[in-house]
């Protein structure tokens, strides 16, 4: 970078990614930074440009609440906002060379995948609603949520410790499956 203009600078082909990925935000940001002038910029001001204002906050009650674990509750946030490092992220990043899911090996793995589609998951899915004697739909989790919450509060909080569980524990499958380089069998 030595004798360039950091609002024009462009990563080379043998970039590290971590340094791909600052440059990416750095252009994404340059409209804001270098239109207006740096004066008027503010933490709020760059966070209020990035954030979509119209994003759902469904998924809040399952993540505010205090009889959840808090790495439980972290997983959930990046499920709710599609930023867990699926495969298929993964490989868009160039971290990976192939997105299959670790848990079936057969598709492309990715959060809706993942959560909703993956044979594992769903086997998962239907041991849970048969111990809760209740049906968790095979989608849209955080809008059955919605209707759900009108329940007395013990079986909300048993109904979403168990699902918040759930999720975790599918990602935890997932990463040991990842790590000891083997698919689970079904």
């Amino acid at each position: 970078m030595k004798d360039k203009d950091w609002e024009e600078y462009e990563p080379g082909q043998g970039a590290r990614w971590a340094w791909k990925k600052i440059c990416w935000v750095k252009n994404l940001i340059n409209p804001f930074l270098f239109s207006g002038g740096c004066a008027d910029y503010s933490i709020k001001l760059g966070y209020s440009w990035l954030v979509d204002e119209g994003l759902d906050k469904a998924w809040h009650p399952w993540i505010a609440n205090k009889f959840m674990i808090p790495r439980h509750g972290f997983i959930l946030w990046l499920v709710a906002h599609k930023r867990l490092l699926t495969r298929d992220r993964l490989m868009r990043m160039g971290v990976t060379q192939t997105n299959i899911c670790f848990l079936c090996g057969t598709d492309a793995e990715s959060v809706e995948h993942l959560f909703f589609q993956c044979d594992f998951s769903k086997r998962c899915k239907a041991l849970l609603s048969e111990w809760l004697q209740m049906d968790i739909p095979e989608q849209q989790v955080l809008d059955w949520w919605i209707k759900y919450r009108n329940r007395s509060l013990i079986v909300k909080k048993i109904v979403v410790a168990a699902v918040i569980t759930l999720i975790y524990g599918i990602w935890r499958c997932r990463n040991q499956a990842g790590w000891r380089d083997m698919f689970l069998p079904l």
